[in-house]
């Protein structure tokens, strides 16, 4: 699960970098949006971001690591990710941490290393970011169109209005509000707010069909329902043909999500999803298969879809 929240920050982070920059480091420029890879002689390390940017004329480096909850070494993990960036591009990196939710004590800075009598041999300074402790008022008066999805992250973020106004406020973005929405199916996780999320998305496909998450989906159900409808040359048959695509594309996607982070469920997966017909079902088990932190919790998902045809 944490994988999935952070793959879905960092496609956040990387739509807009210099709305992060200037959100976070307002003195900055933004000097490339490519991310710089950071290698040693032995690995590659793979931080969040780690992008150029200018402050006052003089190189350096902006560098933000997206936690899902608090836990322990992360600081030294951000020294480590600072000391090595430093070395590798020899000028001063600024480093933060923006955790998404809850859940244990934050390693807050600065980070010191020394022995207890005597003087300090290390001392870090980077930032953190604790999402649920900052309003979601505060980040959207920022006005920023990369700083909107993480509203929903926020201080009181986690309700209906917020996300409509969020979907609202980003409408002239199809990429963007694609991943708003994808990042919504996360954090909304009772079923009411499911159905309700399934609804909106319904409203908003013309806005969301272009963006990369949603493309694939529509585009496999559109053109494969299309192709049958016009087959059978009727429009109530190319109507049905469509729903008939859109099903099969929808189950195509669970299938990935199944394959990427359970694959020994795959199987299963196939024989419950093939005898499913119901497309508002299919994209609520989607969701759930995303948001499933265990094995065990996807295949209770998987095999209680016969039930609740």
């Amino acid at each position: 699960m944490s994988k999935i929240w952070d793959d879905m920050l960092k496609r956040i982070f990387a739509a807009r970098p210099q709305d992060f920059v200037s959100w976070l480091l307002p003195f900055a420029t933004l000097v490339s949006p490519t991310p710089l890879e950071l290698k040693t002689l032995t690995r590659t390390v793979n931080a969040d971001a780690l992008y150029e940017v200018l402050i006052d004329g003089h190189k350096a480096l902006f560098h933000v690591e997206f936690q899902r909850r608090p836990e322990a070494g992360m600081a030294d993990r951000i020294w480590e990710y600072n000391v090595l960036a430093t070395l590798a591009y020899g000028c001063p990196v600024y480093s933060f941490v923006i955790y998404l939710a809850p859940g244990g004590k934050v390693p807050g800075p600065p980070l010191t290393k020394g022995l207890p009598e005597r003087e300090q041999i290390h001392n870090f300074r980077f930032w953190d970011i604790k999402l649920w402790e900052v309003p979601f008022e505060v980040l959207r008066r920022v006005r920023m169109s990369g700083i909107l999805p993480l509203c929903l992250l926020a201080q009181g973020g986690n309700q209906r209005h917020v996300a409509e106004a969020v979907f609202e406020d980003l409408a002239h973005d199809k990429d963007l509000l694609g991943l708003a929405l994808m990042l919504a199916t996360i954090v909304f996780d009772r079923e009411a707010d499911q159905e309700w999320l399934e609804r909106k998305i319904v409203m908003l496909e013309d806005l969301v069909s272009d963006s990369p998450f949603y493309q694939r989906i529509l585009r496999k159900g559109e053109e494969q329902g299309m192709r049958k409808g016009e087959e059978q040359g009727m429009r109530k048959g190319k109507e049905q043909g469509m729903r008939e695509g859109e099903e099969k594309g929808m189950r195509e996607a669970i299938l990935d999500v199944v394959q990427m982070r359970f694959p020994d469920l795959v199987e299963v997966a196939k024989q419950q999803l093939s005898r499913i017909q119901d497309l508002s079902l299919l994209r609520r088990t989607n969701m759930r298969i995303i948001m499933a932190e265990s094995r065990q919790e996807a295949e209770q998902v998987l095999l209680g879809l016969q039930s609740q045809q």
